[in-house]
């Protein structure tokens, strides 16, 4: 892939792939680039409709949290507080969601599983892997009602998240 090129729109292979010219483009290469399309802020509103659109109620946490209060930080991962009680069925929750229904969902082995739940969402165009983190309990956090409650509206690409 073209290193130099400064937007995915700019590489002519991801032109060629995008454009349905290239011999057979897999569904997953296309769906690849279509997603290196969108920015962090894109990508993390379209997690938070999946959850919405599941019925789960959460919080941002992590680098994407942190943008919240002015401080960029480089992240490749998306991070949320979800209610334990979400826990059993997060992953059958996600499925039925149109962004998770035939996207990239697989979950990681987690050192905390019922805490903890990490799922491989997707390759960004560096290789790295983007990856959904679902906290459900931390003996560092506040229970998730009491969060939850005491939570912050936000807005992101002029759209309000509450």
């Amino acid at each position: 892939m073209n290193t130099s090129a400064t937007s995915i729109l700019d590489d002519p292979i991801a032109q060629l792939l995008l454009s349905g010219e290239a011999d057979n483009p897999s569904a997953a290469e296309r769906l690849y680039l279509e997603r290196a399309a969108v920015s962090a802020s894109g990508r993390l509103l379209e997690i938070t409709d999946a959850f919405a659109e599941a019925g789960l109620r959460f919080l941002i946490m992590g680098g994407h949290a942190v943008r919240y209060y002015g401080i960029d930080r480089q992240t490749f991962d998306f991070d949320f507080r979800l209610s334990a009680e979400d826990a059993p069925e997060l992953v059958n929750r996600l499925r039925r969601t149109r962004l998770f229904s035939d996207a990239l969902l697989t979950e990681s082995q987690s050192w905390r599983g019922a805490d903890f739940q990490r799922f491989q969402i997707g390759v960004l165009l560096n290789g790295k892997e983007e990856w959904l983190e679902c906290w459900f309990r931390n003996h560092l956090l506040a229970p998730f009602s009491e969060a939850y409650a005491r939570r912050e509206t936000a807005e992101i690409e002029g759209r309000r998240l509450d």
